[in-house]
């Protein structure tokens, strides 16, 4: 039903109208032609009357005459100049016209007033019809008035006009029903096809329409949904791999909007809170932990932007941001960056004192050989003797620097491409320790060979055996080499005496000797068994302290060989 309103008064209705106003002008047009036709006629019964008059009695002759043999009537009025209403045929004019009569017969008036001719057409209340009057005024004065009553076929009456009209418009409706109902379908099926497009439905089916323009609609809507599905596709694989960038970042993301619920979270941004974050609700309701609270309180502040907190023993970096109406936090755990920095600074400050120490040594020897020229030989012997060890533990220092600056820079997945041999490795730190007087160097080992770097390997023997060697009051030193599948055991014993337990694991800091040596005249860099530790580290295994039975310390260091290369 719908349709058929719509149909009619868009497509019919102005058609309508545009027919209603043909014809209504079509009878306008006509209905003045004969109008002035008629008006020529009364003009002419109306110099005929004026010829044939001759006197009153003329008049009322001829009148009377006119009326009873023509079939058509036509009806004369005659009116001197006084008033007097001499003859009267359409009987409606009272015998003796006063100026207010005139008022009622606009033709009368007209000519009373001054007008030389009139016309008018007005309902005659006595021969209850309408009728057209024509007046004018004669030569002697008087006024003569034709009147002419309207025929059946002069014009169309009104009701032929409603009933033409009506035709009309029940045709014009018909004609709608029927275009409504051929159309109905097609609409229908537009529709449903834009509901499901407007729904955001993938499979939409277009059917094939017999019609010109529905066909041709149907196939703009087939494009558009082809086109619209495409750029869904593509925003779909975008925002995929956007949350999988999101999702491996290593900051914490969470996004609330204005009313403060949460919007989106990252994994690393759950992470850090410590708490499951439900988007939808508000932020402050996800929380539990008192620190994570204060943190986003804080932030939340007008005009602050970035704090640093400790939260659940992390050392966190807050940035607040603004996108689109809603607020986005960023959260860095900075916690190494923090101890790196601590680190920093204290590898500095033990840098300078280490560097200090050999350098002030020889700059004074240097300074007294040079401004004592009196010194003995035998003084003089000593402090050159002295600012060689100096030169010499300078050199050892920053040879250990370097080396371990490199291994920790390395990663643990490097290759092995030649394996280390044991008796050529036990026959370097035999050589390299022979210099030690006073100490026994007892080595066992399986011989053969294992997948790791031949200096790696050194190194640890070395600086195992070197720190057993200063620090030990005994005369002996016990190493032993094991192998049990892919791991290697290196285990130093000495004399003691022993490490005691709350510094078995500050003797592996860097230059913690220095600080806290047990035999500080034979102090060497401290960077000995911070470089065992690292190299451990990078074959995967560690290293320890712990009492052995000979009242001493048992040094164990445990490396796991590399798989062998494919390549």
């Amino acid at each position: 039903m719908k349709n058929f309103w719509r149909f009619f008064l868009i497509t019919c209705l102005p058609l309508l109208l545009v027919v209603l106003l043909t014809v209504k002008v079509a009878f306008v047009t006509a209905d003045g032609a004969r109008e002035r036709e008629r008006e020529e006629v009364l003009k002419s019964v109306w110099t005929l009357a004026d010829l044939l008059i001759e006197d009153e009695e003329t008049a009322v002759n001829l009148f009377e005459k006119k009326e009873e043999t023509t079939t058509r009537q036509i009806y004369l009025s005659l009116i001197d100049p006084a008033g007097k209403v001499i003859v009267d045929t359409s009987g409606e004019l009272p015998s003796l016209m006063k100026d207010h009569d005139y008022a009622d017969f606009e033709e009368l008036f007209q000519v009373k007033g001054g007008e030389r001719e009139s016309f008018s057409v007005r309902l005659n209340t006595a021969l209850k019809t309408m009728v057209l009057s024509y007046a004018a005024r004669r030569a002697d004065g008087s006024i003569l008035r034709v009147s002419l009553p309207e025929g059946e076929g002069d014009i169309i009456p009104g009701w032929w006009f409603l009933i033409l009209m009506a035709g009309i418009i029940l045709t014009t409706a018909v004609s709608s029903a029927y275009a409504a109902s051929r159309v109905n379908i097609a609409v229908r099926r537009l529709h449903e096809i834009t509901d499901r497009l407007a729904a955001g439905k993938r499979h939409v089916h277009f059917p094939d329409f017999r019609d010109p323009t529905m066909k041709s609609i149907s196939s703009l809507l087939r494009r558009t949904h082809r086109l619209m599905r495409e750029e869904q596709v593509r925003l779909e694989r975008r925002n995929r791999l956007f949350q999988k960038v999101l999702a491996s970042l290593d900051t914490g993301i969470v996004s609330v909007d204005g009313s403060g619920r949460v919007t989106y979270v990252n994994k690393r941004g759950k992470e850090i809170i410590g708490d499951e974050i439900d988007v939808g609700r508000p932020l402050m309701e996800n929380l539990s932990d008192p620190d994570a609270i204060l943190l986003f309180k804080d932030l939340g502040s007008e005009g602050t932007v970035r704090l640093v907190r400790r939260v659940r023993g992390m050392v966190l970096e807050a940035v607040k941001g603004e996108a689109e109406g809603e607020t986005i936090y960023l959260l860095q755990d900075i916690t190494r960056k923090e101890r790196f920095d601590e680190f920093k600074e204290e590898l500095i400050g033990n840098i300078s004192h280490e560097l200090r120490t050999p350098l002030s040594l020889i700059m004074g020897y240097a300074e007294t050989l040079a401004t004592t020229p009196s010194l003995d030989e035998e003084t003089r012997r000593d402090f050159i003797d002295s600012i060689y060890w100096g030169t010499k533990r300078l050199s050892a220092l920053i040879d250990d620097m370097l080396e371990l600056h490199r291994l920790e820079s390395m990663d643990t997945s490097f290759p092995v491409e030649e394996p280390a041999n044991l008796e050529e490795a036990v026959a370097e730190l035999e050589q390299t320790l022979s210099e030690r007087e006073g100490k026994n160097l007892s080595i066992r080992h399986p011989g053969g060979e294992v997948r790791i770097h031949y200096d790696h390997l050194l190194s640890v023997l070395v600086n195992l055996c070197d720190n057993a060697m200063k620090y030990s009051t005994g005369e002996n030193v016990y190493v032993e080499i094991k192998r049990s599948g892919r791991q290697v055991t290196v285990t130093v014993d000495d004399e003691g005496p022993v490490i005691p337990e709350e510094k078995r694991e500050m003797i592996f800091r860097r230059f913690y000797t220095v600080s806290s040596s047990r035999n500080r005249k034979r102090s060497g860099t401290g960077l000995g068994l911070s470089i065992v530790k690292h190299i451990c580290t990078l074959y995967g295994g560690n290293v320890t302290v712990s009492p052995n039975d000979l009242g001493g310390n048992r040094f164990t260091a445990v490396l796991y060989e590399k798989e062998e290369s494919t390549s």
